[in-house]
Protein backbone atom coordinates (compact mmCIF):
# COMPACT_ATOMS: atom_id res chain seq x y z
CA UNK A 1 0.00 0.00 0.00
CA UNK A 2 1.39 3.34 -1.04
CA UNK A 3 2.42 6.15 1.69
CA UNK A 4 -0.29 8.85 2.61
CA UNK A 5 0.98 12.13 1.50
CA UNK A 6 0.09 15.53 3.31
CA UNK A 7 -2.13 16.33 0.75
CA UNK A 8 -3.86 13.01 0.93
CA UNK A 9 -4.33 13.66 4.53
CA UNK A 10 -6.10 16.78 4.60
CA UNK A 11 -7.95 15.57 1.59
CA UNK A 12 -9.27 12.65 3.87
CA UNK A 13 -10.18 15.75 6.92
CA UNK A 14 -11.88 17.56 4.38
CA UNK A 15 -13.95 14.98 3.35
CA UNK A 16 -14.68 13.59 6.83
CA UNK A 17 -15.90 17.61 7.74
CA UNK A 18 -18.02 17.23 4.48
CA UNK A 19 -18.11 14.47 2.43
CA UNK A 20 -20.46 16.57 -0.15
CA UNK A 21 -17.37 18.78 -0.91
CA UNK A 22 -17.38 18.61 -4.32
CA UNK A 23 -14.19 18.03 -6.54
CA UNK A 24 -13.70 21.47 -7.86
CA UNK A 25 -14.26 23.41 -4.55
CA UNK A 26 -10.96 20.62 -3.24
CA UNK A 27 -8.95 21.66 -6.33
CA UNK A 28 -9.31 25.15 -5.40
CA UNK A 29 -8.33 24.38 -1.73
CA UNK A 30 -4.99 22.66 -2.47
CA UNK A 31 -4.67 24.03 -5.76
CA UNK A 32 -4.65 21.53 -7.98
CA UNK A 33 -7.28 20.17 -10.53
CA UNK A 34 -9.99 18.28 -10.46
CA UNK A 35 -9.16 15.50 -12.29
CA UNK A 36 -6.32 14.95 -9.83
CA UNK A 37 -8.01 15.48 -6.81
CA UNK A 38 -10.87 13.03 -8.49
CA UNK A 39 -7.72 10.58 -8.87
CA UNK A 40 -6.61 11.24 -5.41
CA UNK A 41 -9.75 10.19 -4.24
CA UNK A 42 -10.59 7.13 -6.51
CA UNK A 43 -6.52 5.94 -5.01
CA UNK A 44 -8.42 6.03 -1.59
CA UNK A 45 -11.29 4.65 -2.80
CA UNK A 46 -9.40 1.67 -3.99
CA UNK A 47 -7.06 1.47 -1.59
CA UNK A 48 -10.06 1.07 0.94
CA UNK A 49 -8.56 4.03 2.95
CA UNK A 50 -12.01 5.42 1.68
CA UNK A 51 -15.04 2.55 2.56
CA UNK A 52 -18.03 4.98 1.77
CA UNK A 53 -19.65 8.03 1.60
CA UNK A 54 -22.01 8.63 4.64
CA UNK A 55 -24.42 11.23 5.72
CA UNK A 56 -25.35 12.67 9.20
CA UNK A 57 -28.48 13.00 10.02
CA UNK A 58 -29.93 15.18 12.72
CA UNK A 59 -32.58 12.92 14.49
CA UNK A 60 -33.97 15.99 16.31
CA UNK A 61 -35.22 17.26 13.20
CA UNK A 62 -36.86 13.74 12.65
CA UNK A 63 -38.70 13.80 15.83
CA UNK A 64 -36.56 11.78 17.49
CA UNK A 65 -34.81 13.84 20.36
CA UNK A 66 -33.31 10.62 22.59
CA UNK A 67 -30.21 9.75 22.03
CA UNK A 68 -28.91 6.91 23.92
CA UNK A 69 -26.68 3.76 24.44
CA UNK A 70 -27.02 0.38 25.18
CA UNK A 71 -24.54 -1.96 26.22
CA UNK A 72 -25.33 -5.25 25.96
CA UNK A 73 -23.74 -8.62 26.74
CA UNK A 74 -24.15 -11.61 24.73
CA UNK A 75 -24.02 -15.10 25.34
CA UNK A 76 -20.47 -16.60 23.83
CA UNK A 77 -20.52 -16.99 20.22
CA UNK A 78 -24.10 -15.10 19.41
CA UNK A 79 -22.77 -11.31 19.35
CA UNK A 80 -22.05 -11.49 15.68
CA UNK A 81 -26.03 -12.79 14.61
CA UNK A 82 -27.21 -10.55 17.75
CA UNK A 83 -25.52 -7.65 15.63
CA UNK A 84 -27.24 -8.67 12.45
CA UNK A 85 -30.69 -8.53 14.06
CA UNK A 86 -30.31 -5.23 15.87
CA UNK A 87 -29.29 -3.60 12.38
CA UNK A 88 -32.57 -3.95 11.40
CA UNK A 89 -34.21 -2.74 14.27
CA UNK A 90 -36.17 0.52 14.03
CA UNK A 91 -34.56 3.34 16.67
CA UNK A 92 -30.77 1.02 16.24
CA UNK A 93 -28.22 3.88 14.67
CA UNK A 94 -24.68 2.21 15.07
CA UNK A 95 -23.77 -0.74 16.71
CA UNK A 96 -20.14 -1.47 17.49
CA UNK A 97 -18.98 -4.84 18.63
CA UNK A 98 -16.24 -4.49 21.93
CA UNK A 99 -13.83 -6.12 23.72
CA UNK A 100 -14.58 -5.60 27.77
CA UNK A 101 -17.41 -6.63 30.14
CA UNK A 102 -20.18 -6.18 27.27
CA UNK A 103 -19.68 -7.78 23.80
CA UNK A 104 -21.53 -4.40 21.91
CA UNK A 105 -22.23 -1.27 22.38
CA UNK A 106 -25.93 0.54 20.46
CA UNK A 107 -25.97 3.51 19.53
CA UNK A 108 -30.10 4.70 19.48
CA UNK A 109 -32.36 7.23 18.30
CA UNK A 110 -36.13 7.50 19.90
CA UNK A 111 -38.62 9.81 19.87
CA UNK A 112 -39.53 9.56 24.03
CA UNK A 113 -38.77 7.81 27.37
CA UNK A 114 -41.51 4.98 26.79
CA UNK A 115 -39.84 4.51 23.02
CA UNK A 116 -36.77 3.79 24.33
CA UNK A 117 -38.00 1.65 27.30
CA UNK A 118 -40.14 -0.24 24.57
CA UNK A 119 -36.64 -0.80 22.43
CA UNK A 120 -34.48 -1.74 25.46
CA UNK A 121 -36.21 -4.07 27.11
CA UNK A 122 -38.69 -5.33 24.42
CA UNK A 123 -37.14 -5.40 21.16
CA UNK A 124 -33.18 -5.95 22.22
CA UNK A 125 -33.89 -7.07 25.99
CA UNK A 126 -35.82 -10.33 24.83
CA UNK A 127 -33.78 -11.31 22.10
CA UNK A 128 -32.30 -14.46 22.35
CA UNK A 129 -28.71 -14.70 23.44
CA UNK A 130 -28.72 -11.52 24.93
CA UNK A 131 -27.58 -11.76 28.71
CA UNK A 132 -27.75 -7.97 29.86
CA UNK A 133 -28.41 -4.67 28.54
CA UNK A 134 -27.66 -1.47 30.15
CA UNK A 135 -29.00 1.98 28.80
CA UNK A 136 -27.53 5.14 29.24
CA UNK A 137 -29.47 8.27 27.73
CA UNK A 138 -27.00 10.92 26.43
CA UNK A 139 -27.83 14.83 28.28
CA UNK A 140 -26.14 16.76 25.33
Amino acid sequence: MDQLDDTDRKILEQLRLDSRVSYTDLAKKFDMSDVAIKKRIDKLVEQGIIRNFSVSIDSKKLGKPLHAFMLLRSTPGETAALSEKLRKTDGVANIFQTLGPFDLVIEANCASMDELRALSEEKIGNLSGVIEVRTLVAIE
